[in-house]
């Protein structure tokens, strides 16, 4: 497994592996648990500079991947866990994250941002909820404000409604959804179901 020296790369690498702990985040590192974990309360993942930092490592035309992370919970006493639904047929208990990275094909993966989702019981003006599409465009239009060079769109199904492809017509920026085979998908007029 490759170790990064940057605590940001190796936190956002670890938690595209499905990494759900501090111990399970060491390995990616060049540091140990209490000093990662003394450059997390510090460190800040999406603020404009860092956004373009991290974007100065992409290769030309990469795609803006926009995904979850869902850190499982055994409890329901913490604060602002909710039900997330996965692929794998059945329902988790945990906290979401919105991650963000430019991927290119043949290429290592530039991660941007990781950033908790809010839910719906821990909302409040300076912190709104949004739903998986208004979490993706308001991820993307952070990036296109750093100047982040996004290429086109990369998405899970989940983020692949009405008003991402209207998202995608406006802005201009092409849009490539992961979905179902069985997923039904309408494309100017024509009606096409796996």
């Amino acid at each position: 497994m490759p170790r990064t020296p940057s605590v940001s790369r190796s936190v956002i690498t670890a938690l595209l592996n499905r990494a759900t702990s501090i111990s399970a985040v060491v390995p990616y590192g060049t540091v140990g648990k209490s000093t990662l974990c003394q450059s997390l309360a510090q460190e800040t993942f999406s603020s404009t500079a860092d956004l373009k930092r991290r974007a100065r490592n992409a290769p030309e035309g990469a795609f803006l991947a926009v995904d979850f992370v869902m850190v499982p919970h055994a409890g329901v006493e913490m604060e602002g866990v909710t039900y997330h639904s996965s692929g794998q047929a059945h329902t988790r208990l945990g906290h979401q994250f919105t991650s963000a990275a430019l991927v290119k094909f043949g290429e290592d993966p530039v991660p941007l941002l990781e950033r908790f989702k809010v839910s719906q019981r821990l909302e409040t003006s300076q912190y709104p909820y949004r739903t998986a599409t208004q979490e993706m465009i308001h991820t993307v239009n952070a990036c296109r404000t750093a100047g982040v060079p996004i290429a086109g769109l990369l998405l899970d199904e989940e983020f692949g409604r009405d008003a991402a492809v209207t998202f995608s017509q406006d802005t201009q920026i092409p849009l490539l959804i992961r979905a179902k085979a069985s997923m039904t998908v309408q494309f100017e007029g024509d009606t096409n179901s796996g």
